[in-house]
């Protein structure tokens, strides 16, 4: 099974997603968005992200819970459509 999104709201009526990996293991979490189309908008820029792969780095496996800090990729992020 391949990885998929699921997208929930919360009590206050915002929303958020998580990627899950084909073992169901949530392995990306996104931030709260006030709008259903922003989070929508979210999952597709990160579709769109995760298929190039200048974006990432290789490296070996990490021991489960094991955090890995990257340098900030700023200049990688289209914000046009950004809302201030």
């Amino acid at each position: 099974m391949t990885g998929y999104f699921d997208l929930t709201s919360n009590d206050a009526g915002h929303y958020s997603f998580n990627l899950r990996a084909g073992n169901h293991e949530v392995i990306l979490t996104s931030q709260v968005y006030k709008r259903k189309t922003a989070a929508l908008a979210g999952i597709e820029a990160v579709r769109e992200s995760s298929a190039l792969v200048d974006r990432f780095e290789e490296g070996p496996i990490r021991a489960a819970g094991e955090i890995r800090r990257q340098a900030p990729v700023r200049d990688q992020v289209d914000n046009r459509n950004a809302h201030p």
